[in-house]
C-alpha cells in the first residue's frame, strides 16, 4: 500500500453533516468531493422551467 493511501482520510456522515450548509458537498465511500455552484445558464434555465409550470398550472 502506498504512502498517499496509507494517510487517506476516511470521512463519516457525521464530518459531511457538519460542514457548512453552504458547501456544496457529497460523501461517496468515505471521501468528500466538493461541487462547483450551478452556473448562471443552469440558473435560467431552471427559472424559465419553473415559469412554464406555474403557466401550465394555472391554465388548468
Amino acid at each position: 500500500m502506498s504512502d498517499a493511501l496509507a494517510h487517506a482520510n476516511i470521512y463519516t456522515e457525521e464530518d459531511y453533516y457538519n460542514l457548512p450548509e453552504t458547501v456544496r458537498a457529497e460523501l461517496i465511500d468515505g471521501q468528500i468531493y466538493y461541487m462547483a455552484a450551478p452556473g448562471k445558464f443552469l440558473g435560467a434555465l431552471i427559472f424559465r422551467y419553473k415559469l412554464f409550470a406555474d403557466f401550465l398550472y394555472l391554465r388548468e
